[in-house]
């Protein structure tokens, strides 16, 4: 009978030390945590948010801590190896290198973040909201829709966007735009309107647009449905320059309102009469840019534009499918 206790005994004290081993590991030792990599860098304005990769292993997380200071829950989240810090806390420490570190019931490891900062840019609302683009972001021209495709990853890729289009043009550089399917932040020229006026204040309305994909292909519609006269829907980016010489190849079709007239224009020129309603029409011309058009900083945007005119008694209309603009002097 002792004996028979003694190996029932020895069985458990057994039973004991496997379920150890099995909790510690093969080896009997248990996994510390590890990070991926020790050091990051993060810019802002640019970034939304910080992912640090990091294995816990056997461990249990405790707590993020900066220097002395642990981090309060709201600015970070951890799932699965995934510690992700927050934007807005990244941006609140400002610019610098900071130290954390993840404590855990098997140890310590630690990590760097370098925050560096660029100036702030415009976002694409107060671009869009100023006198130059004068339209609401996702609404078009306040009636019709932008195109699906018109969200680039961020304001601050808009707003490059928008900087590297709005570039002049050096002498015998071209450009083309292919209206309906080039994307709208990068075209070089892009469909913009005032908002429609009715004749009582006697001034000229100006036309709506839609982007659209016809029998022909993709463009820019174009038309005006309450008239004092023309209607116009300017197309901006590029800068024109003082005394500049250019050629533009406009490839359209125009509506089947009898007795409608449209015209491409620059300032106060007109640079092509446009015609032709069943197949699409490719025409090119030439403009000079006055040598005294820009005197003032003030109001040089009013200018830097073509214009699509539409001249017509009754609602008329023409698409544009694409524009080609080259600086010959």
């Amino acid at each position: 009978m002792k004996t028979a206790k003694i190996k029932i005994a020895a069985i458990a004290v057994s039973l004991v030390m496997l379920m150890s081993l099995a909790a510690c590991g093969v080896n009997g030792t248990k996994r510390a945590p590890q990070l991926e990599k020790s050091a990051y860098s993060y810019e802002i304005y640019g970034g939304n948010g910080l992912t640090v990769n990091i294995d816990l292993g056997d461990s249990r997380f405790e707590k993020l801590s900066l220097g002395d200071e642990s981090v309060d829950a709201e600015n970070y989240t951890l799932s699965g190896g995934a510690l992700a810090l927050g934007k807005e806390y990244l941006e609140s420490l400002g610019e610098g290198t900071y130290a954390f570190t993840v404590a855990t019931d098997l140890g310590n490891v630690e990590f760097s973040v370098t925050v560096t900062a660029t100036a702030p840019l415009p976002g694409i609302d107060d671009l869009l909201g100023g006198d130059y683009f004068g339209v609401t972001l996702g609404e078009g021209n306040g009636l019709v829709a932008f195109p699906d495709n018109v969200t680039p990853e961020s304001d601050l890729n808009k707003y490059l966007a928008f900087k590297e289009g709005n570039k002049p043009l050096a002498v015998n550089e071209s450009f083309t735009v292919n209206f309906g399917e080039d994307d709208f932040w990068s075209m070089r020229l892009r469909p913009y309107n005032d908002i429609i006026r009715p004749n009582s204040f006697r001034e000229s309305s100006s036309a709506a647009f839609a982007y659209v994909q016809d029998d022909f292909g993709k463009g820019v519609r174009m038309w005006g449905d309450d008239y004092f006269g023309t209607d116009s829907i300017k197309l901006k980016g590029s800068s024109f320059l003082n005394s500049a010489k250019y050629t533009v190849e406009a490839s359209y079709r125009t509506g089947t309102v009898s007795g409608a007239k449209y015209r491409l224009r620059f300032y106060n020129s007109i640079i092509m009469e446009m015609s032709g309603s069943d197949k699409i029409y490719t025409k090119s011309a030439s403009f000079t840019v006055p040598s005294d058009l820009y005197l003032t900083g003030d109001h040089t945007w009013y200018y830097d534009c073509l214009y699509v005119d539409i001249d017509s008694s009754v609602a008329a209309d023409i698409t544009l499918y694409s524009l080609k603009l080259t600086r010959t002097e």
